[in-house]
């Protein structure tokens, strides 16, 4: 592999003084909480809006503005396993002018959102199901591993970097689907929108499409099964070269382009039909349409990111010991997302590393925290010949000021390093893209 300059760039924020570490809790303070037991059901039902539910470690349910403090128009009732929050009927034409809603509830609880026209986002939630039901605005789901995830849309578009575990179902009118990550089935239908799809790990994909285009870039687990139909959308789909696949691919009235052999006519001399078989063809592929065109096509290798975060490291800017705020090992560590665009793939703690493949085209790799204003973006451009490209993550507690208000320094350090040999990393925990976090 060959040597590259490290490149460094540094990330930090600074707060006022030490009783502003636990800002935390004062959102909640000047907000509404209420306590809420850890696998409890949590409702969501409004007209419109900007929302935000976000899995946190904390018992309690907590619903703020963008600001922290209250939200005008809310009902909530139920109990501590059951919570539902109401919100007053907005104008549907300012729904997108509304601040936005922060809603925090325990990672474990199960979630469900009914709304009409809405911002959605959903981060860092872990429970046994996450529903979703929306007519129009924008789904986004991010660093969250429910055991089941459904969204049913109608217009609006969904935006997944993380699966459910067990089981994602999603469904639109026209509404697009761009998804990626790992889970064990999903399932997928589509009237008119288009889909875009990258997945690894899967057993079981299932698509259907009247006449939305569907795109999947897959690296199947062992035995996986793949079906996809639909009207006269094109279906395209792109497998590793080494995939033990068995392929059966059929339009009566389209066209079949493949890099696995030429297709031959059908029986009645109008259908196209494709079979072909690598290896014992223990991964099965379906494909059929009426008059759509079938593609399959060799999935490229693509470039690959080490990022590994090291433990925090702590120093005193002042010299000596100092009266140092107390903070809990969510504040020392936090997350950190890593991307390369708008959506973050994953994120770390201290102590973990990710493979991640690098989208084509990519530029940049991105990481960012909630509690820092900026990004921070490193070029990828300087390690183009290598399909190992290795960054470092560190995080930084500086304490400075005076003994009597100690004032924090947080942030990060993110850089281009030179890759470490496997057993380096012995002591690490691995997280896959799309994978969710729970916090100590």
């Amino acid at each position: 592999m060959k040597s590259n300059h490290p490149t460094t760039i540094s990330a930090t924020a600074l707060t006022l003084a030490a009783s502003l570490f636990f800002a935390g809790n004062l959102a909640a303070a000047t907000g509404t909480a209420r306590d809420m037991t850890p696998t409890a059901r949590f409702l969501l039902e409004a007209p419109a809006g900007q929302f935000l539910i976000q899995g946190t470690a904390d018992s309690r349910l907590v619903v703020v503005d963008e600001a922290g403090g209250e939200v005008p128009g809310i009902e909530i009732s139920g109990s501590e396993d059951d919570w539902t929050v109401r919100l007053e009927q907005p104008m549907l034409q300012d729904a997108e002018s509304m601040l936005p809603i922060v809603i925090s509830v325990p990672y474990a609880a199960e979630i469900e959102v009914r709304v009409a026209f809405a911002s959605l986002e959903l981060r860092e939630l872990q429970g046994r199901e996450v529903k979703v039901s929306t007519v129009r605005g924008t789904v986004r789901v991010a660093d969250s591993r429910p055991d089941r995830l459904a969204i049913e849309t109608v217009e609006a578009s969904q935006h997944l970097a993380s699966l459910g575990r067990e089981e994602t179902r999603l469904s639109t009118v026209s509404g697009s689907i761009e998804a990626r990550g790992n889970g064990d089935e999903l399932w997928l239908r589509t009237v008119s929108g288009p889909v875009s799809l990258r997945l690894s790990d899967f057993s079981r994909l299932q698509m259907e499409s009247m006449s939305g285009d569907l795109q999947a870039d897959l690296a199947p687990a062992a035995r996986a099964e793949v079906r996809a139909r639909s009207h006269d959308g094109e279906i395209r789909i792109a497998v590793p070269d080494d995939t033990p696949l068995d392929l059966r691919a059929e339009s009566h009235f389209g066209t079949i382009a493949s890099a696995f052999g030429e297709p031959t006519a059908g029986r009645q001399g109008t259908s196209s039909q494709l079979a072909h078989r690598i290896g014992d063809g223990t991964v099965r592929a379906e494909l059929r349409s009426v008059e759509g065109r079938l593609m399959i096509g060799h999935r490229e290798q693509a470039a690959r990111a080490l990022v590994f975060r090291e433990r925090m490291h702590i120093s005193d800017s002042r010299g000596g010991t100092a009266r140092r705020p107390r903070l809990s090992q969510a504040d020392v560590g936090g997350f950190v997302d890593i991307g390369f665009g708008e959506d973050p793939v994953l994120a770390l703690v201290p102590g973990q590393y990710a493979v991640l493949d690098i989208p084509p085209g990519a530029e940049q790799i991105i990481a960012s925290q909630e509690r820092l204003p900026n990004p921070v973006a490193l070029d990828l451009h300087q390690a183009t010949d290598d399909l190992l490209h290795c960054f470092e993550l560190t995080a930084i507690q500086d304490v400075s000021g005076s003994r009597e208000f100690p004032v924090l320094r947080r942030g990060f350090e993110f850089s281009q390093v030179l890759c470490p040999h496997p057993e380096a990393l012995g002591d690490y925990e691995e997280v896959r893209a799309g994978q969710g976090l729970d916090s100590d």
